[in-house]
């Protein structure tokens, strides 16, 4: 009996007839169980039925003795398991070919900026009491230039503050 072992990702050969080993049906069942899309496990527990494998389906999943399959429905297994490996790879090859489109619509960015990234490009490792010192005075210093914006200076001149104060004062008067 001459074993054939296939590598499907590295091989572009479909699988031939032949008598299955234990080891065979063994790599055949973690391929089997690598499988993830809802259509191809379809595919697969239509196979087992069409051939009248035992299968148990229960909340735990679809179960079955691939010890008790022919050679037949190995072979058919080992097809279906190329075909699967077959499609991944020309949808790989595409994605090398265009480009990863989901490496540009999920770019990473965070949530905020990094106020101190001048000082950890420094290498400095700054602890959240010196962190918080920066942000302080940062918020100091905002603030002082904020106020100054809106600060009017003038000269102080007493007979503009006289008169003001006379003008208010006789308008009381002519109210009452």
């Amino acid at each position: 009996m001459i074993t054939v072992i296939y590598i499907y990702m590295n091989s572009n050969n479909p699988p031939t007839r032949k008598s299955y080993t234990s080891d065979d049906i063994k790599k055949i069942l973690e391929r089997v169980n690598n499988i993830k899309g809802k259509l191809d496990l379809e595919r697969l527990t239509i196979l087992l039925y069409d051939r009248n494998m035992n299968l148990t389906i229960n909340n735990n999943g679809g179960f079955f003795n691939l010890k008790k399959a022919d050679d037949e429905t190995l072979y058919e297994i080992e097809l279906l398991l190329y075909n699967i490996d077959k499609r991944k790879r020309k949808a790989h090859m595409k994605k090398e070919k265009n480009g990863s489109p989901k490496q540009e619509k999920y770019a990473y960015t965070p949530y905020s900026t990094d106020e101190f990234s001048d000082y950890n490009q420094q290498g400095y490792k700054l602890s959240n009491q010196e962190k918080n010192i920066l942000k302080k005075h940062k918020y100091m210093s905002d603030t002082i230039s904020e106020q100054e914006e809106n600060i009017i200076y003038k000269e102080y001149d007493p007979q503009v503050l006289s008169e003001s104060s006379d003008h208010e004062h006789s308008s009381s008067k002519n109210k009452k």
